[in-house]
């Protein structure tokens, strides 16, 4: 497990990050979030002992990593595996030499290096490139040859810095396959920094959403965007439809539970009413699904409306058609309902 615990860290004057508080299972595949310089990396870095912190506690299996010596630090990060955007390989060195080159630090026999190289190529797909050199690879297979270097020492824990950024949409699912079979198989603890929500969505359990060095949100994948923090509407952006200008524009969050029912046939019939699918967008995260509907409704009906998704715990919102802006209801109290029916009626 790791515990980060009102971490802080500083370059000078400049506050990288501010009072994280972090817990990530044994096992669990962890997401850090958010735009460049938000202190992603320089987090990933404290897990490891690469960088130093300030403040607060940062413990990996029980051990403080500031209080490691250099000697312990060394021992300690052999057991961390990290892969990188840029790959890092050796570019004159063969895929079994970039693959070997921990294990020779370490100074294992000939015999472990070449069972555990040969045994890594076979899971990371790429047995009959093993002696082959990085410049005749593929990006994706670069990226292979660096996870089965991370692995070599038969790391807990692999750490991502932003491991499938130089990569293309097809190569990077390949590589996101790649890294869920290695978690589910070994049920190695990854701890993923990335800005791609594509990774977010198909990869990580639990995520934090991190703004200016500050921890802005956290949870598990699906409540996050099934709550839609501001956090996370600050990092996505707002997304862009033509809203009609008469009657209601309403915004519905569909979750698993609900996204194969057929919501708004029975809401019409329920309500006796016409509605008008202004927008819907779909997605898939790991096993589940979730998305996004927006309605547009008469102002008469749009209380009933409002009403039948609070009774049937569907999370809301209005759109306003000038600006796009929202205010959202995600639980709904009675006073709050009765605002916005008010407003939109208006």
């Amino acid at each position: 497990m790791i515990e980060i615990t009102g971490l802080k860290k500083s370059f000078g004057n400049l506050k990288v990050l501010e009072d994280i508080n972090v817990t990530i299972n044994d096992g669990e595949i962890y997401g850090l979030v958010g735009r460049s310089g938000a202190g992603k990396s320089t987090l990933l870095r404290c897990i490891n002992g690469l960088e130093n912190y300030d403040e607060g506690s940062l413990s990996v299996n029980g051990i403080e990593v500031k209080d490691l010596s250099k000697k312990e630090g060394r021992v300690f990060r052999k057991n961390i595996g990290m892969i990188f955007q840029h790959f890092s390989l050796l570019e004159r060195r063969t895929v079994y030499d970039n693959i070997a080159l921990p294990m020779r630090c370490w100074k294992y026999s000939k015999t472990h290096i070449d069972k555990r190289v040969k045994e890594l190529v076979e899971l990371v797909g790429i047995p009959e490139k093993i002696h082959d050199k990085p410049r005749v690879l593929s990006g994706g297979q670069k990226q292979r040859v660096a996870i089965a270097r991370a692995l070599a020492m038969e790391s807990r824990i692999l750490l991502c810095d932003e491991a499938t950024s130089a990569l293309d949409p097809k190569t990077t699912q390949s590589i996101l396959s790649l890294l869920l079979k290695i978690n589910e198989q070994f049920k190695i603890t990854m701890v993923v920094v990335t800005h791609q929500m594509s990774v977010v969505k198909d990869l990580c359990d639990r995520i934090s959403i991190l703004e200016e060095g500050r921890l802005a949100s956290t949870g598990r994948v699906e409540d996050v965007f099934l709550n839609q923090p501001p956090a996370l509407k600050r990092l996505l952006g707002e997304d862009e439809f033509i809203l009609p200008d008469d009657g209601v524009n309403i915004k519905i969050i569909l979750s698993t539970a609900i996204s194969g029912g057929a919501v708004i046939s029975r809401l019409s019939r329920q309500l006796d009413t016409d509605i008008l699918l202004v927008g819907a967008h779909m997605e898939r995260y790991k096993d589940k699904l979730l998305g996004t509907l927006i309605i547009n409704v008469s102002k008469n009906k749009a209380p009933a409306v409002m009403n039948y998704f609070t009774q049937n715990k569907l999370p809301w919102e209005i759109l306003d058609s000038e600006n796009n802006r929202n205010e959202a209801f995600s639980s709904h109290p009675e006073e709050k309902l009765e605002e916005a029916a008010l407003r939109a009626l208006a």
